[in-house]
């Protein structure tokens, strides 16, 4: 699995392109059908998701538990 910033250097596009393509906000964006389609099968191909670091320091939220014996 590859992080969506390594797709993008691979594919010469912004991380936050592929970032829109992956959470279906290409449109909004402005983002060519053709681009987002190329994006999308790379996407799938690569099994490709967000670095989860990064989805952790912008949600301020780590989604762990902590267990105290």
């Amino acid at each position: 699995m590859k992080t969506l910033s390594a797709i993008a250097r691979e594919m010469g596009v912004s991380s936050a392109t592929v970032s829109y393509v992956y959470h279906n906000k290409w449109r909004e964006k402005r983002i060519r059908p053709d681009l987002a389609e190329k994006i999308q099968r790379k996407l799938e191909r690569e099994r490709g998701r967000p670095d989860m670091l990064g989805e952790q320091l912008r949600s301020g939220q780590t989604r762990t538990a902590g267990v105290l014996l």
